[in-house]
């Protein structure tokens, strides 16, 4: 989301991942943080880092599309594992840039 002044600058950026509390998953570490991860690319695209966001937003992508996922998208990975992998994996790709 951004807010723009009178000349059309933005002014003030928010990057929040779409979804909701999901209360009737909290504490089990199931989480599909995917969201999260294209908010903070874009977040990181706005800020000028161009490549991290290019390498989280691929490597989350990726992931995804390998089948690496939490059960609500069929796969078997926890929260955290996901995050470790997406992690893992944004350093791959900016090893390759």
């Amino acid at each position: 989301n951004y807010s723009f002044d009178d000349a059309g600058n933005v002014r003030l950026a928010m990057f929040d991942p779409a979804g909701g509390t999901a209360p009737d998953i909290a504490g089990q570490n199931i989480c599909n943080p995917t969201a999260i991860f294209i908010a903070v690319s874009l977040l990181f695209q706005s800020l000028g880092e161009k490549a991290l966001s290019a390498a989280l937003r691929e490597a989350n992508l990726t992931l995804l599309a390998q089948g690496v996922s939490t059960p609500d998208l069929g796969g078997r990975c926890s929260t955290t594992e996901f995050t470790s992998e997406v992690i893992q994996k944004t350093v791959e790709v900016l090893g390759r840039v």
